[in-house]
């Protein structure tokens, strides 16, 4: 829809990557996703409480790894408690201690809340 209407495909990349989806006026979602995003174009925050954004959270953080960046940036993503029981939480957390045991950088942090 967005390559129809003649915008980049970098512009649309962005525009997805920054997660603009807290306000109406996000070119991809209009603001009905469970996302958190910044007007930065360095900060590439996407977060959602279901567990199946674990495996991409980790996918990130092994993808910053083979990236020569000044900065050291880290991949989060939230979940409720109740999604450490699904198999997306699990797989994406056992990736992510491999990576470790193989010494290769996995910057993820996962933040769980307790929603009672």
């Amino acid at each position: 829809r967005q390559l129809a209407a003649g915008e980049s495909l970098e512009n649309i990349l962005l525009d997805r990557a920054r997660g603009f989806t807290i306000s109406t006026q996000d070119p991809v979602t209009g603001g009905v996703h469970c996302s958190i995003g910044s007007e930065s174009p360095n900060d590439y925050i996407v977060t959602s409480t279901l567990a199946s954004q674990c495996p991409s959270a980790v996918g990130r953080a092994l993808g910053f790894s083979l990236c020569r960046l000044n900065e050291k940036p880290v991949s989060f993503v939230t979940l409720g408690d109740g999604s450490v029981h699904n198999a997306h939480f699990w797989s994406a957390y056992s990736l992510a201690r491999h990576a470790q045991h193989k010494r290769i950088k996995c910057p993820v942090v996962f933040g769980i809340s307790d929603n009672g």
